[in-house]
């Protein structure tokens, strides 16, 4: 996963003495970029099985939440 290196190396950089601010900054936009990704990922995901269930499925979905 590109999001997990993505964090592992701002801890990796949070780690190095100095820290190198710009470094550790590039690298948390990196990790957010990825994370945002994901997070897109999930919600085509629900998109893509929402549409595939029946409206009586959905009602009984919510029914039971």
């Amino acid at each position: 996963w590109d999001l997990r290196e993505a964090y592992q190396q701002v801890m990796s950089d949070l780690d190095e003495v100095p820290v190198d601010e710009e470094k550790v900054m590039d690298n948390v936009q990196k990790a957010l970029l990825a994370e945002n990704e994901v997070q897109k990922l999930q919600v085509r995901l629900l998109l893509e099985l929402r549409n595939l269930l029946t409206d009586e499925q959905m009602e009984y979905l919510q029914s039971v939440q």
